[in-house]
């Protein structure tokens, strides 16, 4: 709708970004979601990395750009099977366990 105008939009799908939010607290209160992620091996991307993925969205022809492997598999889990996603997730956050 808006190219018309010379607008350009891009949907920014981040994964992990190294921000402050990863030291919050999980539902259990035990941990923070940057150790249950640690525990499980996942990845968390600098905010330059995060920032360099932006930059090339605003100067590429993509409508979407995923930042991370991680982030591009849980987009392909989510449109193989979303309700198997769903479950697992809400089990993943109330356990604290992102595996």
């Amino acid at each position: 709708e808006l190219s018309r105008f010379g607008i350009k939009t891009v949907c920014i799908l981040p994964w992990s970004i190294e921000t402050p939010l990863l030291d919050s607290a999980v539902a259990d209160g035990k941990k923070t979601i940057r150790e249950a992620m640690q525990r499980s091996g996942q990845t968390t991307y600098g905010v330059d990395y995060a920032a360099d993925a932006i930059w090339a969205a605003a100067h590429g022809n993509e409508a979407e750009v995923i930042i991370g492997e991680e982030g591009a598999q849980f987009i392909r889990r989510a449109e193989a099977d979303p309700v198997k996603l769903r479950a697992a997730l809400q089990k993943a956050v109330t356990a604290g366990d992102f595996d």
